[in-house]
């Protein structure tokens, strides 16, 4: 029998909820991403609330719309920056090459998101 690791990718939270996240998967086969919802009931005490399902945007890239905002992981090297435009204008998060998986929570809802390589240009 086969067996695949999960491991804890990191997490992101709003007010008392945290959004973990896990990813599946090796080196032989495609990564999967999952987020789970949990209430911080305490300091690193978790009680589980639900589990989502993540949109894919690309290879190692997991987008999940999450309380009124964006959360996103970020798993990819070639990704060096999300570039969200919103309701105040365009943010841009830089991901240093050395911090993945990388996540991070956008507050707020982008009308768009793009996910550029180091040179600036969108990924494909």
């Amino acid at each position: 029998m086969e067996t695949t690791e999960i491991v804890y990718a990191g997490l992101c939270t709003k007010e008392d909820k945290a959004l973990i996240w896990f990813i599946s998967g090796n080196e032989d086969q495609d990564h999967y991403y999952l987020p789970i919802e949990f209430t911080i009931v305490g300091k690193d005490a978790y009680t589980y609330v639900h589990t989502y399902k993540s949109l894919e945007r690309g290879r190692d890239i997991a987008v999940l719309l999450w309380q009124r905002g964006y959360a996103f992981l970020i798993n990819n090297p070639d990704c060096r920056t999300v570039e969200i435009t919103g309701e105040t204008g365009v943010t841009l998060e830089k991901i240093k090459e050395d911090s993945l998986p990388y996540i991070f929570y956008y507050d707020g809802t982008p009308s768009e998101y793009r996910f550029l390589d180091a040179e600036g240009q969108e990924l494909r």
